[in-house]
């Protein structure tokens, strides 16, 4: 009997290590003054093991040193930077940022999806918390020059037809095409307003692609700058990926990629290149991603793959190290099913109205067992027992700013006014 409780014990053991050996991990870096909202953060994330690195003044080679040691102990699948490069720093490359200096091998190659959180507020922190959430990709945008591409000897508009064309096949729909007009040979008249690109994300799309001349503040084609992009009031908060130059910039300065995560009703990831760069190969790394496209993955190991295409194939190292992630890079991307219909849990829950003033509804499919909100700081503020599926709540009290809902085991976010 009792080597069968041992054995029974052993069994257990394995089980357990089993399961957390199963569960993806994520490491986070973060300054000390961001720590109890990244508790909250990670409160959010049940489905994770994460650990947090605190990282207070240290130079970026200190930073590596501590990650090198820290993965005898902890192997990471996902690397979250948060904060600006002022609080952690990114590491140079020729004109340009990466971020995957944290991650490299002793050959300058990784396989750990780095994401980063270019925040310098505890308000801008809460901001992208609150945004930050699986995503169904079933509409886009496309925005592009009509420049020639060096790789392909095609228009930039001409490539992001390609794109539309596959994700076409994925039950994704391009809604508006934005394309410069201005060159022979693009069959479209014009040149695009800003105004027709902020009114078409304010419509609702899950993913803008931008392809063409890029600086820090904005886009040429469209002409679409960081100060429009304050007339967003879209509650999609699109994933925003532009083949352009130097729109992801971030140090010393507000970047294109920083104002679409920071603005209220933004993006809720970006990818977007550091350096003055040959935007023709990460567009084909674009396109070589939606070919390969799968119904389930992360933002993380979707860019992985793009940066993997665009070093091994494409042997476009620069372009590669310095088109960087901004956003959680655990974030669950789905594609619609088979029918163009959004996929949704089986329990699903609805919170409405989102922002709200006076008062938040609440519908689930079941009985939830608790309810726990959280501020922004990670507080519980109120703990509900309900007693049905319709659960009403009085928020007319309450400070404004983002707030978490944690129903049993899942995540709500909205805003109070």
């Amino acid at each position: 009997m009792r080597y069968l409780h041992i054995f029974l014990l052993f069994i257990i053991a394995d089980l357990y290590s089993f399961a957390l050996y199963a569960q993806e991990k994520m490491l986070i870096l973060t300054p000390s003054c961001f720590s109890d909202m990244v508790d909250t953060y990670i409160q959010s994330k049940p489905e994770m093991i994460c650990t947090t690195l605190v990282c207070d003044t240290m130079e970026s080679t200190q930073i590596k040193l501590r990650i090198d040691s820290l993965s005898h102990y902890f192997s990471a699948d996902y690397l979250l930077i948060i904060g600006d490069h002022e609080l952690i720093p990114s590491f140079p490359v020729q004109d340009g940022l990466s971020d995957i200096y944290y991650t490299c091998d002793s050959n300058a190659h990784t396989n750990i999806p780095v994401g980063r959180l270019p925040i310098q507020t505890a308000k801008e922190l809460n901001n992208i918390i609150y945004k930050n959430s699986s995503t169904v990709i079933s509409e886009t945008i496309t925005i592009a020059s009509a420049e020639k591409s060096a790789l392909t000897d095609k228009y930039d508009w001409e490539r992001m037809r390609d794109i539309s064309a596959v994700l076409s096949q994925k039950n994704i729909r391009t809604i508006g095409e934005y394309f410069d007009g201005s060159r022979e040979g693009l069959d479209a008249a014009g040149n695009p307003a800003a105004y027709d690109i902020i009114t078409a994300v304010n419509q609702g799309v899950d993913l803008v692609l931008y392809a063409g001349h890029g600086d820090y503040s904005g886009w040429n084609t469209g002409m679409l700058t960081q100060n429009q992009l304050q007339h967003l009031n879209n509650t999609r908060y699109p994933i925003v990926i532009a083949a352009a130059c130097n729109n992801g910039h971030f140090a010393g300065r507000t970047c294109m990629a920083e104002t679409w995560l920071n603005s209220e009703y933004g993006a809720k990831a970006a990818i977007m290149s550091s350096a003055l760069c040959d935007w023709d190969a990460n567009l084909e790394a674009l396109v070589y991603i939606c070919n390969k496209l799968p119904a389930q993955s992360t933002l993380g190991k979707l860019w992985l793959k793009m940066y993997q295409y665009t070093t091994d194939s494409l042997h476009r190292h620069t372009e590669a190290q310095t088109w960087l992630l901004f956003g959680d890079p655990s974030m669950p991307i789905t594609l619609p099913d088979k029918n163009g219909i959004k996929q949704m849990a089986d329990d699903a829950i609805c919170l409405y109205p989102n922002p709200a003033d006076e008062k938040i509804f609440l519908h689930c499919d079941t009985i939830p067992s608790s309810i726990l909100i959280y501020n922004h700081i990670g507080a519980v503020i109120q703990h509900i027992t309900p007693a049905d599926t319709h659960i009403e709540i009085d928020i007319s009290s309450w400070a404004s700013g983002c707030y978490i809902v944690k129903i049993d085991e899942k995540i709500a976010r909205f805003c109070k006014q």
